[in-house]
């Protein structure tokens, strides 16, 4: 949610579950109420954790969420590098049907 979007609600909550939310020091001094941020995910950027935690207000994450996604995705993006499979998919929806030689795996 964007800031304007939380300053309308935000006061009527005692804890949120969060995405990428824009918690600003605005939003948070607005968030009469609120206790704690948990943060769906890792990273915590889109919190002004000090002011936060200036207001009483504890923030935390979940670390290791996305490990096995962020991984899977990482060997999914090198297999198609290595065999220039969007590229392939491209030309075949196009109509094409090419066979490519990989200098990565050509000796």
């Amino acid at each position: 949610m964007s800031e304007s979007d939380l300053l309308e609600i935000i006061d009527k909550f005692d804890a949120v579950i969060c995405g990428d939310d824009g918690f600003s020091e605005r939003v948070l001094t607005h968030a009469q109420r609120l206790k704690v941020i948990s943060k769906w995910g890792t990273g915590i950027d889109s919190i002004d954790v000090p002011v936060a935690k200036r207001f009483g207000v504890h923030v935390c994450n979940t670390p290791n969420a996305f490990t096995n996604a962020v991984a899977d995705t990482t060997l999914g993006y090198c297999l198609d590098l290595c065999r220039g499979l969007s590229s392939m998919n491209a030309d075949m929806h196009t109509g094409g049907w090419s066979k490519q030689r990989h200098s990565l795996l050509a000796s």
